[in-house]
């Protein structure tokens, strides 16, 4: 077993970046007041600015809510208090000193003589900042999508591949960040109810600031709120596709003067269905081989997620607090394998029936602390946070195979077990001062280590009390891995060119232990690497905006990828862990350009050693046994152009998106260069319609061509969803009718061809399907955003959780 330890070095490195902000306290003024208007009636939004009398300077300024003030500011000997909203004459005080400032109660604002006030709010769907497309979530019919996953699934440019993972087309494999904090698997999305996400904002070059991992970054920012007040929510799901599901969801949030605390609960009770059928030919000792594969998987899941959160906030300059995540999960497998084979012209070669049954436990645990500071002029920042996570499974299964030949007659009855702990520890401090009007700079320091501790067990099953371990078949690893990173960012402005430059240092040790397998010299690692990254952008007139962006990112391999493990789904057919895998390193360019609601976008990635599941023959005396595996290309390059519009008229509006792209794979084929490349294109429309009865309509469409992934061709891929949806008792519920995939056409089939071998396959899960939601939302809130600490916690993304 490998143990941990947080090397004094970094100990060391992380207090000389935080000591030095602790001289960052200045002397301040504070204010707290109650604004009402004349008749007593409480203001609820309105602004406040302080103004230095020797030059109209600003010194502070900010929004206030619900009528209250709370407000502090650096010492100043005259100042001038301004306070404004919409509908009341402004109001102005002169503040000479301390005493004067905190000697203020209630402000009253005089009401203005108006004939007509209409205002007119049009939020959009997708909007284009800076180089990055924001998805808006909040205010938009996506509000009601369901999940957090669901809003995912429906927004521009993203897509779910085969194994799970969520990709950005043109970029490949993204982080996905849940308000600064990355997102350890699916699972939280599914159980994040979408009526609490503000935006969902792709960002295809990611700056310094996050982690070198992942060719790009989703940003999930929710709409939690910072006032005073109580919500609670509750969300259930009903439906069914290839088998039924359902969904429960509750969360409540309460914040009393500097106290906040919120809480989620869910619980998932579902079938997960899949099914993967594939067919290959070969030719093998002059003979032609034909195998049929086809293999059905259903899990009864009960899933269960919970979280808490709480800060607390002296005033506006402070505010710590708390956060933990976690996750638990039961379900009962079965797994039902067909396989037969045919040699030369259709002569039976074997045939085997495979019944695996068992049992799965999941479950994982985030905690995270936080502090941040603020100066009072906003000047300075300092955030600091800790966090420990945890991640483990286990797994327990028996194997029922019957194999036939022309030859013999067998019975393989086995037994497995697989277990796997994740442990990550990680502290990080990031600190951002403003040098003048125009510029600011980022500087900050992470460390992380992260523990892997698995191991397989087969064992023949002699009777039902006897267990024959399989030595040879079982294995155990140990993995230990620590990050050391440190990032500077300058960003500011040039006349009329907006900029940001920074550059990220990641220091990476690592080690490895294995019952089997010499892993000393495939995982016994330390290198430092530096990751760069530069962002241009700039009015070329009045109406045109142009954008440049470069960075150099890594990716590393799950950490089940790298163990050496083999899980067999039969006795000829397995998949296996590969310690040789080395991390993937990109580059990144981009160009935009945008007029009016128009959007024009370049791209090119380069990826060096780009991991990718592959298919080899275990036994060159038997090319029926073959095992998948992950291992490196040689390179990919990606390339990507597309174009797109929003589009509104009356109460319909839309969203169109049309893209074309080059995937070049190339990966070395025993002796031979493989080159996997294709050109292809997509289109997605999103459309949102208002109709009678204050119904809410939408429908959302997308067609993929052809595309190449490694040594995969996917044949061409389309869905179209659905949805209607009405609110009732002042919007506090809403009842939504959702179908999905109406056409039952988003499934993954295609043809590899690898190693002498060629196939088609078909990957199908279960995304056709109905159901009807239920949301119902109560409370008194504010609009005021609450922002939750940032800690990029890039390692969770690691774990591959999709059993």
């Amino acid at each position: 077993m490998i143990r941990t330890h947080l090397h004094m070095g970094h100990l060391v490195f992380i207090l000389m970046v935080i000591l030095p902000t602790w001289t960052l306290a200045q002397q301040i003024n504070q204010i707290k007041a109650n604004v009402l208007s004349t008749d007593q009636e409480v203001i609820e939004l309105g602004n406040i600015i302080i103004r230095s009398v020797k030059d109209s300077s600003l010194i502070f300024g900010d929004v206030f809510y619900d009528g209250k003030i709370d407000v502090s500011y650096t010492n100043q000997d005259v100042a001038i208090l301004e306070i404004s909203a919409l509908g009341y004459e402004a109001y102005s005080l002169a503040l000479n000193n301390v005493l004067s400032a905190s000697q203020i109660d209630t402000i009253y604002l005089t009401p203005k003589a108006w004939e007509t006030v209409t205002i007119t709010a049009n939020q959009k769907l997708v909007e284009k900042v800076g180089p990055n497309l924001k998805v808006n979530v909040a205010n938009t019919p996506l509000q009601h999508a369901g999940t957090a996953l669901d809003a995912i699934q429906n927004a521009p440019k993203l897509i779910v591949d085969r194994n799970g993972q969520i990709q950005v087309l043109g970029k490949g494999n993204a982080l996905i960040y849940l308000d600064g904090q990355q997102v350890a698997s699916n699972t939280i999305l599914s159980s994040l109810p979408s009526t609490d996400i503000a935006s969902i904002e792709i960002i295809e070059n990611p700056s310094a600031m996050y982690d070198a991992s992942g060719n790009a970054v989703i940003h999930i920012k929710t709409r939690n709120k910072n006032i005073e007040g109580y919500k609670l929510g509750l969300t259930q799901e009903i439906g069914h596709g290839k088998h039924f599901r359902s969904f429960f969801q509750s969360n409540a949030y309460l914040k009393l003067s500097k106290w906040m605390f919120q809480g989620d609960y869910g619980i998932r009770p579902q079938t997960i269905g899949n099914q993967f059928i594939q067919e290959r030919t070969f030719l093998a000792n002059e003979d032609n081989f034909y195998t049929h594969n086809h293999y059905i998987l259903d899990n009864k899941w009960v899933g269960h997620n919970y979280a808490f959160r709480s800060s607390f906030s002296p005033n506006k300059q402070h505010t710590m607090g708390i956060h933990y995540v976690g996750t638990y999960g039961t379900a009962e497998k079965r797994g039902d394998n067909y396989r037969f084979s045919t040699i030369g012209n259709g002569v039976a070669n074997f045939d085997i029936s495979t019944l695996v049954l068992g049992s799965t436990a999941q479950k994982s645990n985030t905690l995270t602390g936080h502090y941040n500071f603020e100066s009072a002029t906003g000047s300075q920042t300092l955030q600091i946070s800790a966090q420990y996570a945890d991640f483990g499974f286990n797994r327990n299964e028996t194997s029922d195979q019957d194999f036939e030949s022309n030859s013999m007659s067998e019975r393989i009855y086995r037994a497995s077990t697989n277990e796997n702990k994740i442990k990550i520890y990680t502290a990080q401090a990031d600190y951002t001062r403003k040098l003048n009007e125009n510029w600011n700079i980022t500087s900050g320091i992470k460390n992380a280590t992260i523990q892997n501790e698995s191991s397989v067990r087969l064992s023949d099953i002699i009777d039902e009390n006897t267990l024959e371990p399989l030595e040879d078949f079982s294995n155990a690893f140990d993995y230990q891995e620590n990050i050391l990173a440190a990032y500077g960012q300058l960003e500011g402005s040039i006349a009329s060119i907006d900029m940001h430059a920074g550059l990220r240092v990641e220091h990476t040790t690592s080690m490895a232990n294995s019952d089997k397998l010499n892993t000393n010299n495939n995982l016994n690692r330390r290198y430092t690497k530096a990751f760069p990254s530069v962002s241009i952008s700039t009015l070329l007139a009045e109406k045109y905006a142009l954008q440049l962006s470069y960075n150099y990112r890594i990716n590393r391999p799950l950490f089940q990828d790298l163990n050496p493990y083999v899980l067999y789904v039969d006795s000829l057919v397995s998949l296996s862990g590969n310690p040789n895998l080395v991390p993937e390193y990109g580059h990144n360019i981009a160009v935009g350009l945008s007029f009016d609601s128009w959007s024009f976008d370049l791209s090119y990635v380069y990826i060096k050693n780009k991991v990718n599941q592959i298919f080899r023959s275990l036994d060159p005396s038997n090319p029926n046994s073959i095992s998948f595996v992950k291992e490196n290309l040689l390179f990919t390059e990606l390339y990507s152009a597309q174009v797109s519009r929003p589009f509104t008229y009356k109460g319909y509006s839309a969203n169109f998106i049309l893209g074309g792209f080059f995937d070049n794979h190339q990966t070395k084929d025993i002796s031979d260069i493989l080159a996997n490349q294709k050109a292809g294109f997509y289109f997605q429309i999103n459309q949102f319609f208002k109709l009678p009865w204050a119904m809410q309509g939408a429908a959302y469409a997308r067609y993929t061509s052809a595309r190449v992934d490694g040594i995969y061709i996917d044949n061409p891929m389309s869905f179209i969803n659905v949805s209607l949806s009405k609110n009732f008792f002042h919007d506090q519920l809403t009842v939504r009718l959702w179908a999905n995939d109406i056409l039952d056409r988003w499934k993954f089939t295609g043809i590899a061809a690898f190693n002498n071998m060629e196939g088609t396959y078909l990957s199908e899960g279960d995304w056709h399907f109905a159901k009807i939601v239920f949301q119902w939302n109560f409370g008194k809130l504010g609009t005021r955003a609450f922002s939750k600490k940032k800690i990029s916690d890039e390692e969770l993304g690691r774990i591959n959780t999709w059993q």
